[in-house]
């Protein structure tokens, strides 16, 4: 998986963003959307969120839970110990399935990333 974590520095979507090779119908890129899907929050309860993801992952991976919900806005990830469903809240045929480890790995980029910035 292929992850670019840069700066928009104008435009209306201006601050942190990504490009990934993780695709859904339509050339969309879903992991980007997952990612960016903020809410509008600030950057501290984002990142606390994005950590609150990155738990449900050790617990799924622990075998603490069987599954793990991250719903955002508009965009959601289903975390299972067999893979990662991204999808669509709004049309699930948007939808596309990664390794949780490649999951967890694209989390914690994203987290230090914007953490620094």
């Amino acid at each position: 998986m292929k992850i670019n974590f840069f700066w928009e520095n104008e435009g209306p979507f201006e601050g942190p963003n990504v490009k990934t090779d993780v695709f859904a119908k339509g050339n969309i890129d879903i992991l980007q959307a997952l990612l960016t899907d903020d809410g509008g929050l600030s950057k501290h309860t984002y990142i606390k969120i994005v950590n609150d993801s990155i738990h449900g992952i050790e617990s799924v991976k622990n075998g603490g839970v069987e599954k793990f919900d991250w719903d955002r806005e508009c965009w959601s990830a289903r975390i299972e110990k067999n893979g990662v469903t991204l999808f669509s809240l709004y049309d699930e045929s948007y939808f596309c399935i990664i390794d949780i480890n490649d999951f967890e790995k694209a989390l914690k980029g994203w987290r230090d990333f914007i953490s620094k910035g």
